[in-house]
């Protein structure tokens, strides 16, 4: 079930970029509350790499996979 106070939250805003990268944005970590710079790649078809900085090197990536 989806916490009443992250329904409808914008998890990813404000990015800009090309078909496979794309940069500029912030990115919305529900676990901390705490909102970061990133940049989202597209790897294949099927798999994004997102990663947040609070500064580099101070960076977190994980990698999102398409459910068949």
């Amino acid at each position: 079930m989806v916490s009443p106070t992250l329904r409808g939250l914008t998890m990813l805003p404000g990015f800009t970029g090309s078909p496979t990268e794309w940069r500029g944005g912030s990115v919305h970590n529900p676990a901390d509350g705490g909102v970061y710079r990133g940049t989202i790649t597209l790897t294949n078809d099927n798999t994004l790499r997102l990663r947040g900085c609070i500064f580099a090197p101070l960076c977190r990536t994980q990698v999102w996979t398409r459910i068949q």
